[in-house]
């Protein structure tokens, strides 16, 4: 068998042979070491297995990296069963069984959903925050300070929105024809496993909700300032009407 530990990165500068991009993030497979299933298995969290087998067959789960995948993080465990290929996934950690010939199509298959899992994990995390903070706005008097901090966090809701846009077409599953690749096969049949075109729409409700309490809120602190201002205007001019009145008296 095969470990590839794999990492993800910013800006890679000496990308691997596999290697995969998206919005602005990469993951790249680290040197692939053999190992015995008799050995102890890796630790990583970002590690994938492969075990190579026959052609057109399919062998049982060893009872050992049966086991070291569910020792991985909480985290949906899925499965992946397709002519030759069996992929094993839960929180970054893979197994593989398949035939060498494949072998390229399995990991770049892996490394797009890695990709993908880790896009939507970071964006519902973000998402959740802020729900957090509109929640905690609500609660509080409105004051002239809140107002910076509420359009800083209108920009970020707004920011994450768009990326919630520009991932969804990568979430999307394709018509599911014989004309599709085994790596478009396999990274479709883990995101439907996962339900990630559901978990992106349940993101995208959460950031409306959230954009529109954000908005409401520095509205609110908009018009108490503007009421201050008002105040104090109207003050003032009510303290030169009685000086220029007390002073027409004198004369």
């Amino acid at each position: 068998m095969l470990h590839y530990p794999y990492e993800f990165k910013l800006s890679p500068s000496t990308p691997s042979q596999y290697h995969r991009k998206l919005l602005g993030q990469s993951v790249s497979l680290l040197q692939a070491n053999e190992f015995s299933g008799q050995a102890e298995w890796p630790l990583g969290p970002q590690s994938i297995v492969v075990a190579r087998v026959p052609t057109d067959t399919l062998n049982n789960v060893d009872p050992s990296a049966q086991r070291w995948i569910d020792q991985a993080s909480p985290g949906p465990k899925l499965e992946v069963l397709f002519r030759s290929v069996r992929i094993i996934w839960k929180s970054g950690r893979a197994y593989v069984q398949g035939p060498s010939d494949l072998t390229d199509c399995i990991l770049n298959a892996i490394l797009d959903y890695a990709l993908l899992d880790q896009a939507v994990a970071q964006l519902e995390h973000q998402a959740f925050q802020l729900g957090l903070d509109l929640i905690k706005w609500q609660s509080a008097p409105e004051s002239n300070g809140s107002i910076a901090p509420l359009r800083l966090q209108v920009a970020l809701a707004t920011n994450l929105s768009l990326r919630l846009i520009d991932l969804r077409p990568y979430c999307e599953l394709p018509v599911r024809t014989g004309d599709a690749s085994l790596e478009m096969r396999l990274r479709t049949e883990m995101l439907t496993q996962a339900q990630t075109s559901d978990a992106l729409g349940l993101i995208e409700h959460r950031l409306e909700i959230i954009l529109d309490g954000l908005v409401n809120q520095l509205q609110l602190s908009q018009d108490s300032r503007r009421s201050k201002w008002e105040l104090i205007v109207g003050f003032c001019i009510l303290v030169f009407v009685v000086l220029e009145a007390g002073s027409s008296w004198i004369r």
